[in-house]
């Protein structure tokens, strides 16, 4: 086996060095971007300074309109909710022959949050909707590198 001379060492180490620094000036921050998280505040301006002022004046009435909705129908829904409760309370307090083939049916239960308590976490105001609809998905993104594919961030 032949031994290598120092200068071709040296000429190794050196391409080495230099492929390395090849890798990290074209790749280095793409690779970066991968693993930071972005900042909400830096996404949420940059959707704001694309839209024009006409458009963020039609998605603040849009949220409102939405958020209106949002509150009748989980108003709706924990009306409905009652009413079922109560008419199987109904049933179970009238024929004591449901009771004993359904017991579970018939448990008396109080739930921890009545269900128009039960608002989704985060969108108790026409704001919360307002900011929904300016991030999009932009609030789920994981790093830098995934905000700036999905349109979040911009591209440098």
């Amino acid at each position: 086996m032949r031994k290598l001379s120092a200068s071709t060492w040296g000429l190794a180490v050196i391409a080495t060095v230099c492929a390395a620094g090849a890798v990290d000036f074209f790749f280095g921050q793409a690779i970066r971007d991968s693993y930071r998280p972005p900042d909400l505040g830096q996404m949420r301006a940059f959707r704001v300074s694309k839209l024009t002022d006409d458009q963020l004046l039609a998605l603040k009435a849009k949220s409102v309109l939405q958020f209106e909705s949002y509150k009748r129908q989980v108003k709706e829904d924990a009306e409905k909710n009652r009413a079922e409760r109560n008419k199987r309370q109904q049933e179970c307090d009238a024929d004591p022959v449901v009771k004993l083939r359904t017991p579970d049916a018939c448990k008396q239960y109080s739930p921890l949050l009545f269900p128009e308590e039960q608002m989704l976490k985060g969108f108790d105001s026409a704001d919360a909707f307002f900011e929904s609809l300016i991030m999009g998905g932009c609030e789920y993104m994981d790093s830098v590198r995934n905000a700036k594919l999905a349109g979040c961030l911009p591209q440098l």
